[in-house]
């Protein structure tokens, strides 16, 4: 499920004890165990899901979610990741292009897609502009 293309998020969480590693692809997130590094569980933030064995047998059948969960929904509220439903399809497409053209003129950009998109990922900080370039902020 989590390959190519993944950016990925070091986060830290005053509410979690540790620094939480979150590899996003698409909706999906992928977030590191706390305890056993290297181990990811796979949450779905539309579904409110996690693979993780403290959702699947303790938090879900008791209505709550778990710290992946709670880590992935707390750094999209902090960061403003939520991208309109409308961009969201493009967001892939837009990250490989700007990747396989690294350090693209943002008039090129803007040329292949439209401005509210390239301006709406800027402002969730999915790229970043520099002297006239866009970098995909990694």
């Amino acid at each position: 499920m989590f390959g190519r293309g993944l950016a990925k998020i070091n986060i830290y969480l005053a509410t979690y004890p540790n620094n939480m590693n979150i590899k996003k692809e698409g909706n999906k997130y992928a977030v590191e165990s706390g305890s056993k590094k290297g181990i990811f569980y796979n949450v779905d933030i539309e579904r409110n899901t996690c693979s993780c064995p403290g959702f699947m047998f303790r938090m879900r059948p008791a209505g709550k979610v778990c710290k992946h969960i709670g880590a992935v929904k707390e750094y999209l509220e902090k960061r403003g990741k939520v991208v309109s439903r409308k961009n969201e399809e493009k967001l892939d497409e837009v990250l490989d292009f700007v990747r396989r053209n690294e350090n693209i003129e943002s008039v090129k950009l803007l040329e292949l897609f439209s401005e509210e998109l390239i301006n709406d990922m800027i402002d969730k900080g999915f790229l970043i502009e520099k002297n006239g370039r866009i970098e995909v902020l990694e």
